[in-house]
């Protein structure tokens, strides 16, 4: 496992160039403090660097096998938006007071697993993403079920969302998929073709091989050829056998423009 830090091409959409970092950072499970001093190093590295967005990836806060399927033991535990945004507010003012400037601190998109106590009392996998007035700019939550074991993969309190939208950031349109949403239906994949947007964000958690990976992410490629703007891939590193291995994408027309090798810890910088 070696870090890396990348810095690579840009596409000039619009008036305004973002700069966004990929984060692939090592995961654990249900180790919330790890989580957040992992937040805090990426974040003066995204000050160091100039960095508008930090992404991280799919349920990377507590972890893709946080859930268990003990629904009071998950609920109770899972966290609210409003939860998720006072941690990433909570981690910004501990920089301030440290000294960094939070005028100069990047917003963070992250990957959680949220509980909707105010609507359905139901649990999701969700990505928020938080500026540094401490604003929700948008909060997805996955519309397909693969993240969920087969013993509560009917449970209808484990949940999947049902919009596929844009959202503006920064004078840039941008959309949002997690994982298997691209994967899981043709039909939803269409919707995500037909949006007007200028980049997608693709938060995921894979497991495959290092060595079938490299056969892996050209279907990967080939399956968002007809999204028509870069496609920001993300997978985190869990530091276990057979887990997820890491790994960065920049998508475009089916090609692989940018990358971010498996086993490398760091973060794929692109300008969109």
């Amino acid at each position: 496992m070696e870090t890396s830090y990348f810095l690579y091409g840009k596409i000039d959409i619009g008036s305004y160039i973002m700069k966004i970092g990929l984060v692939v950072a090592e995961m654990k499970t249900n180790d919330l403090l790890f989580a957040d001093i992992q937040l805090e190093k990426y974040i003066i590295y995204g000050i160091e660097n100039n960095i508008d967005l930090l992404c991280f990836g799919e349920a990377y806060y507590q972890g893709f096998y946080y859930i268990k399927g003990d629904y009071k033991r998950d609920l109770e535990n899972s966290l609210t938006m409003d939860n998720m945004k006072d941690i990433i507010v909570k981690i910004y003012n501990k920089l301030v007071k440290r000294g960094f400037n939070i005028n100069e601190m990047p917003d963070i998109s992250i990957g959680y697993i949220e509980k909707n106590i105010e609507g359905d009392n139901c649990i999701y996998s969700s990505n928020i993403i938080v500026n540094t007035e401490g604003d929700i700019i948008y909060n997805f939550r996955r519309i397909s079920p693969g993240w969920k074991e087969k013993h509560y993969w009917d449970d209808f309190r484990y949940r999947e969302g049902d919009k596929i939208e844009r959202f503006n950031y920064k004078e840039k349109n941008l959309s949002l998929a997690l994982c298997g949403d691209l994967w899981y239906d043709d039909e939803k994949l269409i919707e995500y073709e037909n949006l007007e947007i200028d980049a997608l964000l693709w938060p995921v958690y894979v497991d495959f091989s290092v060595e079938k990976w490299k056969t892996m992410k050209y279907e990967y490629a080939e399956r968002v050829k007809n999204i028509k703007v870069p496609i920001l891939f993300i997978n985190s590193y869990l530091d276990m056998e057979n887990k997820a291995r890491g790994g960065a994408l920049v998508i475009k027309d089916g090609d692989i423009l940018e990358e971010l090798e498996m086993e490398d810890i760091g973060v794929l910088l692109y300008e969109i």
